[in-house]
């Protein structure tokens, strides 16, 4: 059992899906975190795992290697935010 998704948690992945899919393709992770601290977004590594994390539990993500660097990419794009939060906030991810 895991944590409940608390808003904070449920805006900041909606905050760096939005930043992934404005990137338009894989980023690695250091060049990700990099963006989020610019746009306020996470101040350390561990609230970027988390939204990643939660990201990738719904399906929304993908993580891949390449080049010995975890990369990270939107495999299913939700438009809407009321849907996008939806999704974030079901238990199921779906």
């Amino acid at each position: 059992m895991g944590r409940r998704r608390t808003q904070r948690v449920i805006t900041r992945a909606i905050n760096v899906y939005k930043l992934l899919l404005k990137h338009g393709g894989p980023i690695k992770t250091p060049k990700l975190f990099e963006k989020a601290l610019q746009k306020n977004i996470v101040s350390e590594y561990s609230s970027l795992y988390q939204a990643l994390k939660l990201l990738s539990q719904c399906g929304l993500i993908e993580r891949s290697f390449n080049k010995g660097a975890l990369e990270w990419e939107v495999i299913k794009v939700v438009e809407n935010n009321e849907k996008l939060e939806e999704i974030l906030s079901n238990k199921s991810g779906r």
